[in-house]
């Protein structure tokens, strides 16, 4: 009985040490993806242009919006979502298939179309091991603006008929 009790305290301290592995492996390997922003004219951030109170504007490459991953591995099946406040809402979509951990990715998503307007953003993407993460911002006239949510969502169930 004393040897079935000593197994049994080993196979869960096993799987105490497994686990807290496989969480030390993904916490270094996680991505993080954010619009690519440079700091604001000072001015302009403490004035609130337009009720954009943040101190991030967006980067553009030739006119087109960029991801950028700021976490510490890569990102991988990335979709984003930006939804306008106005009225028809305006939506703009697409997908990025790998941003690399410190790197940046045009999307086609114009400077014109995020103007003057403002956007409700969803950015949903994986790290390697297939862990889905969200970041989710609001863009109010280019400025990135409160409040910015990094999280882990769990993958939505399957139907019993596997659809």
């Amino acid at each position: 009985m004393l040897l079935f009790g000593g197994l049994v305290w080993y196979c869960i301290e096993t799987r105490r040490i497994r686990v807290a592995a496989t969480a030390q492996v993904e916490a270094s390997q996680t991505p993080c993806l954010t619009f690519a922003a440079t700091p604001r004219n000072g001015v302009d951030a403490v004035l609130e242009i337009n009720d954009a109170r943040g101190v991030m504007v967006l980067d553009f490459d030739a006119g087109d919006a960029m991801l950028k991953n700021i976490g510490s591995g890569p990102a991988v099946n990335i979709e984003y979502e930006l939804v306008s406040r106005a009225n028809p809402p305006r939506k703009l979509d697409g997908y990025a298939s790998f941003i690399p951990s410190g790197a940046r990715s045009t999307l086609p998503v114009a400077r014109n179309s995020l103007q003057g307007r403002v956007y409700d953003c969803v950015i949903r993407y994986e790290s390697l091991s297939q862990t889905k993460y969200e970041t989710r911002l609001v863009i109010n006239n280019l400025v990135l603006m409160p409040p910015f949510r990094f999280a882990k969502v769990s993958a939505p169930k399957k139907s019993p008929a596997g659809g």
